[in-house]
């Protein structure tokens, strides 16, 4: 059963979401943005159906953000708005949006509408393959970790935040993520996340991966970076008369 997410405060419009999805979908609702954010964080969704203005922000703003992060790049999204004006519907489509329905609709034509733009995704167990770096195996639809040792895979009982990190830096392998990066790409734009908050997820991170900490390197002053390869060798340790002859140099 696919999964859909509503965002929406107004209780007519969630009971009649109800009615529709009842026995087609699987719905889950948002009053918030900041709500809609951590449930984006948790779980997979097919759909996105979404109000234009909540309490908390822009609906416009949030489907753009959305947009620019890898997991709901290509989410199918519907706004809902009182809005008639032209306008205002092409700010929608301008911020990354599917489709746009105006208050009140047609139930018959909202979920007509659904129809399409489910049939245009994937299912979410589909929705990509397993990804496997070095002794790692990331199951994107089920947001789970392992580490494979001997053939048999330990769960690494990844947090989704934790598991968001991971992610995100296994699709940017090679590349230096800074702070900011890894804040934009990981956590909700309205969450207040400190530069030792960061650092705490990432050492945690890298606790639970044990052995494999070490695909994960800090590099100073610049911020982190993925690499299954190992880093290179340190230094040898200089003889007592070879740091003689050093500091003699010197």
């Amino acid at each position: 059963m696919k999964r859909i997410l509503l965002i929406d405060s107004d209780l007519n419009v969630q009971n009649e979401m109800r009615k529709i999805a009842a026995s087609h979908f699987d719905l889950v609702v948002a009053s918030t943005y900041a709500e809609a954010g951590g449930l984006l964080g948790a779980f997979l969704f097919n759909l996105i159906i979404m109000e234009t203005q909540l309490s908390d922000g822009d609906g416009f703003l949030f489907c753009s953000q959305l947009r620019g992060r890898d997991m709901t790049s290509d989410l199918p999204i519907i706004f809902l708005s009182e809005n008639l004006q032209v306008s205002y519907k092409i700010q929608g489509f301008e911020a990354g949006a599917d489709d746009y329905v105006v208050k009140p609709f047609d139930s018959l034509e909202l979920f007509a509408r659904m129809e399409v733009r489910l049939k245009k995704s994937r299912p979410i167990h589909e929705q990509e393959p397993l990804i496997q770096r070095g002794d790692l195996v990331l199951s994107v639809p089920f947001q789970k970790a392992a580490l494979k040792n001997g053939g048999v895979e330990k769960d690494l009982r990844l947090t989704p935040t934790e598991f968001r990190l991971l992610y995100f830096f296994i699709k940017n392998e090679g590349e230096v993520l800074s702070r900011s990066q890894l804040l934009n790409a990981v956590w909700s734009d309205d969450v207040h996340v400190l530069t030792r908050t960061i650092d705490k997820h990432i050492s945690t991170l890298k606790k639970k991966l044990g052995a494999r900490a070490n695909y994960i390197q800090s590099i100073h002053s610049r911020g982190y970076l993925f690499s299954i390869k190992q880093s290179l060798p340190k230094e040898p340790f200089l003889s007592s008369t070879s740091n003689l002859t050093r500091a003699a140099e010197l």
